[in-house]
C-alpha cells in the first residue's frame, strides 16, 4: 500500500511530498524517467520516502508510482504536471 501526502515546499520552491509505504523489512524505492517504482513484498512495517519534484508549480503537479507487486497510483494535485 501507498499513499502520498504534500509536506511543503523547499526554499527554491520545489514541492515536497512523502510517501507513506507498507512493507516488509527490505523495501526500495528507485526512481527513472520521472517515475518512482517501489520494490518490496507484504506489510509488516511503516516506511517513508521523500521526493522532490521537479516542478516550479506547487499547485500542479502528478507523482506516479508503480509497485513491484504490479499496482499503480496516481497522485495528483490540482491540474497536473
Amino acid at each position: 500500500m501507498v499513499d502520498l501526502v504534500q509536506q511543503g515546499t523547499t526554499a527554491q520552491g520545489k514541492v515536497l511530498v512523502v510517501l507513506k509505504i507498507k512493507a516488509n523489512t527490505g523495501m526500495t524505492v528507485t526512481l527513472s524517467g520521472g517515475k518512482a517504482t517501489v520494490n518490496g513484498s507484504g506489510n509488516g512495517a511503516t516506511h517513508y520516502a521523500i521526493l522532490e519534484l521537479a516542478t516550479a508549480d506547487a499547485s500542479n503537479w502528478t507523482v506516479d508510482v508503480s509497485t513491484s507487486g504490479g499496482s499503480r497510483y496516481s497522485y495528483i494535485k490540482g491540474t497536473g504536471g
